[in-house]
């Protein structure tokens, strides 16, 4: 009985002995603080996925629809370290044909742009995050029987866009001038 009661109390306080100042340990990408979505920016998420949503399937795509996907894309990057709007209009091109011709179910567009999302706002990214999240879109591409070729032109278009993201960065930095020795 004492052992029972000793059990019960012990589990009934162990979480107030649980350390609170220690964050989980959640890998998920989208509980990184780098990867913070704004009210703003998932509106536009939410536009830009209603737009692929509507791409998916058709056998003709509008260079109409393909500028407004291009805009749409645009808005998402959010910042002083945006990349070169022809190099999202590339982008917006080739994601247009790899969508029209895709098998891609709500969720995994909604990851699909996520990921695009990370790599627009990559500026305060390592190296690794930014390659990890571009092998995940390749992945969701790929199983959505996506043509690999234009699996490789949407990733080739969000490596050079990571690619310019990472050199507005570099250039914005002040540089210091060189240390003069003291004889």
């Amino acid at each position: 009985m004492r052992t029972t009661a000793l059990l019960l109390l012990l589990l009934l306080l162990a979480p107030a002995w649980a350390r609170p100042d220690r964050p989980e340990r959640n890998h998920d990408r989208t509980s990184d603080p780098k990867s913070h979505v704004t009210p703003t920016q998932q509106g536009n998420l939410q536009k830009l996925q209603s737009d692929l949503l509507k791409l998916k399937g058709e056998s003709q795509v509008t260079q109409a629809q393909k500028d407004k996907l291009a805009t749409d894309l645009y808005a998402l990057a959010d910042g002083a370290h945006k990349p070169e709007k022809a190099t999202v209009d590339k982008l917006a091109a080739d994601l247009t044909s790899a969508v029209a011709d895709s098998s891609l179910s709500q969720a995994e567009m909604a990851k699909l742009m996520r990921d695009i999302e990370a790599v627009l706002n990559s500026a305060g990214m390592t190296s690794q995050e930014v390659s990890a999240v571009i092998g995940d879109a390749q992945q969701i591409l790929a199983s959505s029987n996506v043509d690999r070729a234009e699996v490789q032109m949407v990733v080739a278009d969000l490596e050079a866009i990571a690619r310019e993201v990472q050199k507005n960065v570099t250039e914005s930095k002040p540089e210091t001038a060189p240390q003069r020795r003291r004889r």
